[in-house]
C-alpha cells in the first residue's frame, strides 16, 4: 500500500567509505537514510594497523543550530 506522503519523502543512499585493507571484504555496501538522517560508520582496527567498516549507526540529525 503506497500512500501519497510516502511517495514524497526524500531518501539518501550513503556508500561506506573504502577501507584501508583491500584484503578485508566489508560486508556492508551502503546504506538508505530518510531525511533528516545522517550515519555513523563504526571502525574496526586491525592488528596491521588497518582499518575496516564493520558497523553503522542511522541518527536523526539535531536540527537545534
Amino acid at each position: 500500500m503506497n500512500s501519497q506522503s510516502d511517495e514524497h519523502e526524500k531518501k539518501q543512499i550513503v556508500f561506506v567509505p573504502n577501507n584501508s585493507d583491500a584484503n578485508v571484504p566489508g560486508s556492508i555496501l551502503s546504506v538508505e537514510l530518510d531525511e533528516g538522517e545522517e550515519v555513523e560508520w563504526l571502525w574496526t582496527h586491525l592488528e596491521n594497523g588497518k582499518s575496516a567498516v564493520t558497523g553503522y549507526t542511522i541518527i536523526k540529525k539535531d536540527d537545534s543550530n
